[in-house]
């Protein structure tokens, strides 16, 4: 059983999983725990250290590291072509936990089989091998902080996806005051999602939605297809998320490629409208609701209610929920630590930091404010002095930049956009938790608050690190139900790794099937399954969701794999039992 793989390894994942599956499954749901996060030198480049092997070494290379205690997977980030006389060839990358890169080094250095070792720094600029070209992006602290060293990592993000751009068909909806249609920049051409459904202008229901004209959004604050913003706040928001990057022009967008649907639910005071069909928080709840109906995949809502919930934006969030949209919303700008619908359980709650990783707070000529926070919080995300592209309207002398968690939220909505262009069948707790177990904490820079700023600051390129080690392989079989299986986390000692069942039938018996190799069934129709070395019986919730988050107690060794596939009692699939896709997990 488990050829390959360390005894200490194969008896924790069984004992974890086990416990697991005999404890109430609602034990697992609540263990949404952050990542510590420790802080590394603001010149390093966190979790990573470069080595140099002795060309004798080359081929026990993973033996020797885990000899000394290191993770034994090590890339090789540089490929020469021409003759390699100075061995280039043998540097090596070594991805160990953030804070711990100095001593890292310093052991690699002093082992035999190493010609040298040293923390992979970034002195003198941003990290990441690609660079936008963008004029504001030395600006742009919260992608690529050199103070703090708490960022989204958005260039070592576009580095490991090979692109500044999400995929094309990914709509994010910005439920604000609209879009100002008058203002010309080269970063916003082109980022509108458009209804092709609807004929422009001819006063007709086209596409029979039930709004006229709605081809770029639709306005419900005055109930029409003209979503045109009289108050800059929404272009702001949305050209966080949607800016064209490496253009030359403007700044840097976190998710270009993404379109954003305008849902305009907000008047040009910037408040709930008055009267109309949709008056008050029908505004807000209209808006949802029409962005899930249009398709978009993420709904960014930097607006807020007050303390107390209103429960017609709630029930729109859920039908968001349900029908598997991510909603990310502004935790508020109040101070206090009561804001809704932050605190609603299956929103991405935001609040705001300052560049040096403090509360946000800071000061206008309507006065002062400060973020909000509480226990409720998920992450933080930039909140002051956060470069937007907006012409001005209500406000002509104000433009850019702007300050608030109204800022925040959209950072977290592209960096979700990034994660969804990696795996789209994320389920709404998939990608909340993802977010929060990569995320870096920022509680030591705020005493008196923590565990009120959420997990920490949203983090790109931790998030998809999380997602490297796992391969979608397919191979499911449906029933009444489609079970989707997802798996994120570390495969060395000490890190987490996380299974996450969903779309599978209510309330009933299932199992997570774990094997060191792939087999087929044909009994059940020659799907690829795990070889059955493990079998964790997990009943699914009220939701058809079961999940399992392990520590490992020792390191995945290299090019060893783990497969994986949950199955569920269905009624209306082959011999009754439905079964998710599978997935590798790789050393």
């Amino acid at each position: 059983m488990f050829p390959g793989l360390p005894a200490r390894l194969v008896g924790g994942v069984k004992s974890t999983i086990m416990n697991v599956a005999r404890s109430p499954l609602a034990s697992t749901v609540v263990a949404l725990l952050g990542a510590s996060g420790m802080l590394v030198a603001q010149d390093a480049v966190p979790g990573q250290v470069v080595f140099k092997v002795r060309a004798a070494a080359i081929d026990t290379l993973p033996a020797r590291l885990d000899a000394l205690g290191l993770p034994p997977r090590a890339d090789a980030p540089l490929a020469p072509r021409r003759a390699d006389r100075i061995g280039v060839g043998r540097i090596r990358r070594l991805r160990v936990t953030p804070g711990t890169e100095r001593q890292a080094a310093e052991q690699l250095a002093a082992a035999p089989f190493v010609e040298w070792a040293e923390p992979l720094r970034r002195d003198g600029g941003a990290t990441g091998s690609i660079q936008p070209n963008d004029p504001a992006f030395s600006t742009q602290w919260s992608f690529d902080s050199r103070y703090t060293g708490i960022d989204m990592d958005m260039p070592e993000a576009w580095d490991l996806r090979g692109t500044f751009k999400v995929d094309s068909d990914l709509v994010v909806a910005i439920t604000d005051t609209g879009w100002d249609f008058n203002l010309v920049h080269s970063d916003v051409d082109n980022v509108l999602w458009t209804n092709a459904g609807e004929i422009p202008g001819n006063g007709l229901d086209d596409d029979g939605n039930g709004f006229v004209d709605d081809v770029f959004g639709y306005d419900f604050a005055d109930d029409d297809g003209d979503p045109q913003s009289g108050y800059e706040h929404g272009t702001w928001v949305g050209s966080i998320v949607v800016a064209h990057t490496d253009n030359g022009d403007g700044i840097a967008g976190v998710a270009d490629g993404a379109r954003a649907l305008t849902a305009k639910m907000l008047d040009d005071t910037g408040g709930f409208p008055t009267g109309g069909r949709f008056a008050g928080h029908l505004s807000g709840a209209a808006g949802i609701i029409y962005s899930v109906d249009q398709g978009a995949q993420v709904i960014n809502c930097s607006w807020g209610v007050g303390t107390q919930p209103a429960m017609v934006i709630n029930d729109a969030i859920d039908y968001a929920v349900a029908n598997g949209v991510h909603v990310v919303v502004a935790a508020g700008n109040s101070g206090i630590s009561q804001a809704w619908p932050g605190e609603h359980e299956d929103v991405i709650a935001v609040t705001g930091i300052t560049a040096s990783g403090n509360r946000s707070q800071w000061c206008s000529f309507i006065g002062c404010q400060s973020a909000t926070f509480g226990p409720w919080v998920d992450l933080s995300g930039g909140a002051n002095s956060v470069p937007t592209i907006g012409s001005g309207i209500r406000y002509p002398w104000i433009s850019v930049p702007f300050n608030g968690t109204s800022a925040a939220a959209p950072q977290v909505a592209g960096v979700a956009a990034h994660i969804l262009s990696e795996d789209r069948d994320l389920s709404v707790w998939d990608l909340r938790t993802l977010l929060m177990d990569s995320a870096v904490s920022v509680d030591q820079f705020n005493p008196g608050f923590e565990g009120l700023m959420g997990a920490g600051h949203v983090n790109a390129r931790a998030a998809l690190e999380q997602l490297e080690p796992v391969t979608d392989l397919g191979g499911g079989l449906s029933g009444n139900s489609t079970p989707v299986l997802n798996a994120w986390g570390g495969t060395t000692a000490g890190s987490r790794l996380t299974f996450s069942a969903h779309n599978a039938p209510a309330t009933a018996p299932g199992a997570l099937v774990l094997g060191a190799s792939a087999a087929q069934l044909p009994v059940l129709g020659g799907v690829l399954i795990p070889s059955p070395d493990l079998v964790a019986p997990l009943a699914t919730d009220t939701d058809g969701a079961a999940r399992v988050r392990l520590t490992l107690p020792a390191t995945l060794p290299s090019g060893a794999g783990l497969w994986l596939q949950f199955a569920a009692l269905d009624g209306g699939a082959a011999q009754g039992v439905a079964l998710s896709n599978a997935v590798l997990v790789r050393g």
